[in-house]
């Protein structure tokens, strides 16, 4: 949109020159001092949205009785999460065109032919349609009244699809908690998602998801690593055989799948990892990667196992989650300095203040400058409820706390994650909306908006 002190860029869609264009153009040209301009005339209605991007529009005003737009077009130009344009209608007086404009969601418009009184009232109501369409599209609302599969082209705008770790430099500072929650949110913009639970450590997100991990059926790390050496390393490996490792998340909403980790600490100590653990790392990263839109990995804190540095050097980002005390921000500081010296770019590298406060004395601005890096984002500290910690609650009992609620923490963890590789997901969960699965054959507009949005 144009700075507030400058006028709103005007284009004006009509085949009436004498008593549409004509007088707007007397009225509101270029260097007139109005606070809104005229910046372009389109008689082609085929040319709307092409046009309305060429002059930079903040309003379009649409007469109906032009030929070769539609409704698809009008789609295309409101909803453009980069730039909203507000569309007025020019109301002949031939037809119920109120009515039918509102039915296609465009609720400001102006009779014709001009009068004196409809052009001098005309900039407040261009600037009216301007803060409406913005107020609309920051509003949850605005993603709730969208058809599903128009939903998901919204969300594919901005996201960085990829391979993402979550590490830190001890234990219980949040890098499950995180790792879950981030392979949950990303889910309601309708991708595909797989959680790896690689600490080798021993994991522990089968626990967190209501899932026995000592039941012989479920299938974990261990036993799909075993079935790799035994197929040539992955050579003779099948999609098929990667699937049936792979555990569905039950709310079949969302396409996130896990593969859990080793249940038991002492089977990090076999042969299959401690000789060919770093290689099938690699193979088993490489080959999610193919597989789904997003792979969140995580890791234990033990950086001398070679699993943990081949994430770290696999992934494309990774979230570092601290602890806001100085023992973790020292001992996190002198991880991070070992990992430059093995060539592992810190750029790469997002740290997280998982429960942070104002009150607990060590500034963002501290960390930051121990850290060699900026803070990236702070999940808050969870106020406590009558009922005990949600975080603890939904824990407990296999669920994820930005799928059960919509608590302060919850939209923390939305916000610094989802909103880093995936923004729009942000409106979606405030919404309560899950966008339709992406990757289905697409349609009419949704096919002109992943085509206009370059996807």
């Amino acid at each position: 949109m144009a700075e507030r002190d400058e006028p709103l860029r005007v284009l004006v869609v009509t085949t009436d020159y004498q008593n549409v264009f004509e007088p707007l153009y007397a009225r509101f040209a270029p260097k007139q001092g109005e606070s809104i301009q005229i910046v372009g005339w389109v008689q082609d209605g085929t040319r709307l949205v092409q046009e309305t991007r060429g002059y930079e529009a903040d309003v379009v005003l649409l007469d109906p009785r032009v030929e070769g737009w539609t409704e698809d077009d009008l789609f295309e130009v409101r909803y453009n999460l980069d730039k909203p344009v507000a569309v007025i209608g020019l109301c002949p007086p031939d037809g119920d065109w109120p009515r039918q404009f509102e039915a296609m969601g465009i609720s400001s418009f102006v009779s014709i032919p001009l009068d004196e009184a409809r052009l001098r009232s005309l900039p407040v109501t261009c600037h009216r349609a301007v803060t409406d369409v913005l107020r609309e599209q920051a509003s949850p609302e605005f993603f709730r009244r969208l058809a599903p599969e128009v939903t998901a082209a919204l969300a594919a705008r901005g996201v960085i699809k990829g391979v993402y770790t979550f590490f830190g430099n001890k234990g219980g500072v949040g890098k499950t908690f995180l790792a879950k929650e981030a392979w949950a949110t990303v889910g309601y913009g309708g991708f595909s998602s797989v959680l790896v639970d690689l600490n080798m450590a021993g994991g522990r997100v089968a626990w967190d998801l209501g899932v026995n991990p000592y039941d012989p059926q479920v299938p974990n790390l261990f036993g799909l690593a075993s079935l790799w050496l035994a197929r040539q390393k992955g050579a003779a490996m099948r999609d098929a055989d990667l699937n049936r490792f792979l555990y569905r998340y039950p709310d079949r909403r969302f396409r996130l799948w896990v593969l859990f980790g080793i249940p038991k600490q002492r089977m990090a100590d076999d042969e299959v990892f401690l000789e060919h653990g770093e290689e099938f790392t690699r193979w088993l990263l490489r080959a999610l990667r193919r597989k789904f839109d997003f792979v969140m990995v995580d890791i234990g804190q033990d950086l001398n196992r070679n699993e943990h540095l081949v994430a770290l050097m696999e992934s494309d980002r990774a979230f570092l989650v601290v602890e806001q005390s100085w023992d973790c921000v020292e001992g996190t500081a002198e991880v991070l300095e070992d990992l430059r010296r093995i060539g592992i770019d810190s750029t790469r590298i997002l740290p997280v203040v998982n429960r942070y406060h104002e009150a607990h004395g060590i500034p963002l601005r501290v960390i930051a400058e121990r850290l060699g890096i900026p803070v990236h984002g702070t999940v808050g500290l969870e106020v406590t409820y009558e009922e005990g910690s949600l975080v603890m609650r939904a824990k407990n009992r296999g669920e994820l706390l930005v799928l059960s609620t919509r608590s302060p923490v919850a939209e923390d963890v939305v916000q610094v994650v989802g909103g880093t590789i995936c923004p729009p997901v942000v409106e979606l969960w405030k919404a309560g909306r899950v966008a339709a699965a992406m990757g289905a054959k697409e349609t009419g507009v949704l096919d002109r908006v992943l085509d206009w949005l370059g996807l």
